[in-house]
């Protein structure tokens, strides 16, 4: 959860000019769309000429996303009520989209997540904990589970779910947030196994710290482990101090790995928006060369003898 210097390393490729338009007959599903990254993940779709498909749990937040894209883009965007942690309403999601724009689902950004601060020993049930993972990890493989059938026969793509540092160090008090987004970069690199080489690329972007939401509501501090544990008081306290990032850097990242004809090169690997985004790119293009491919980096791994 350090501060982040993201903006710094990777501007440099960002330009969101450079993709106006370039997305044209394109259909995005973007969750969690109703307010900050989801929403500028939106935004940013619909700016290189995606129809936007705005999911989120809040009405009257992801209708405004939607009714904004409508009257400022030449894109369509369309919002929907949905509960990603929900099963059955993602089935019923998805049809709902195949019908407004009667064509495939081109790219799905799972956006949407929850977060809660606690500590384990003051845990009464795991009630928190099922819902984090439902609506973080479950969700997310279940829209990839209804979306790919379609990617795969038109050989044509895009997976990105925004994922976390805690999916690569152990940050105490975020057990179940951390779980389930440790899970989730194991998923993308599963899936990179399965679809390689069939036009379906998909990314798991580690997003830097951004002023958002996900930990500020009454129910994402537990009250018993606030009350009895200094860990968890100087967790709370170090999230509202931290140095933040615009979300519009995020969004930026994913319409450049749905864009950019070099991005597939990263397809199923992890996405360090705190690292340096240009020269991991650059790397990677060496392919024989590359360190990353020759020490397998930017994948969840343990390093043995």
């Amino acid at each position: 959860m350090a501060a982040s210097s993201t903006s710094a390393q990777v501007e440099g490729i960002l330009d969101p000019s450079r993709f106006e338009g370039t997305l044209r007959g394109k259909t995005a599903l973007v969750t969690g769309a109703g307010r900050g990254i989801g929403k500028a993940i939106a935004l940013a779709f619909a700016r290189a000429g995606c129809d936007v498909a705005c999911v989120s749990r809040t009405g009257s937040e992801v209708e405004a996303v939607a009714s904004w894209i409508n009257s400022t883009y030449s894109s369509r965007a369309k919002a929907f009520v949905s509960d990603v942690s929900d099963l059955d309403a993602i089935a019923v999601l998805v049809g709902e989209v195949r019908l407004w724009r009667e064509r495939p689902i081109h790219i799905l950004v799972n956006n949407a997540g929850i977060a809660r601060i606690d500590a384990i020993e003051f845990q009464r049930d795991l009630g928190h904990w099922n819902r984090i993972l439902a609506t973080n990890l479950t969700g997310p493989v279940a829209l990839t589970h209804h979306l790919l059938p379609d990617m795969l026969a038109g050989r044509c793509g895009v997976i990105i779910s925004i994922g976390s540092r805690n999916a690569i160090y152990p940050i105490p008090y975020m057990s179940a947030y951390s779980v389930s987004k440790t899970a989730l970069l194991r998923f993308h690199q599963n899936l990179e196994q399965e679809v390689r080489g069939k036009g379906v690329h998909n990314y798991y972007v580690s997003s830097p710290n951004v002023k958002t939401t996900i930990v500020s509501t009454a129910d994402s501090v537990d009250q018993e482990s606030l009350k009895h544990s200094a860990g968890v008081r100087r967790m709370v306290n170090m999230i509202q101090n931290v140095e933040t990032s615009p979300a519009e850097l995020v969004a930026d990242v994913c319409v450049l790995l749905a864009a950019d004809k070099d991005a597939p090169v990263l397809s199923g690997r992890y996405i360090d928006m705190d690292g340096n985004l240009q020269t991991v790119l650059e790397d990677i293009r060496k392919r024989g060369s590359s360190e990353c491919i020759k020490r397998n980096l930017y994948r969840l791994k343990i390093d043995t003898l």
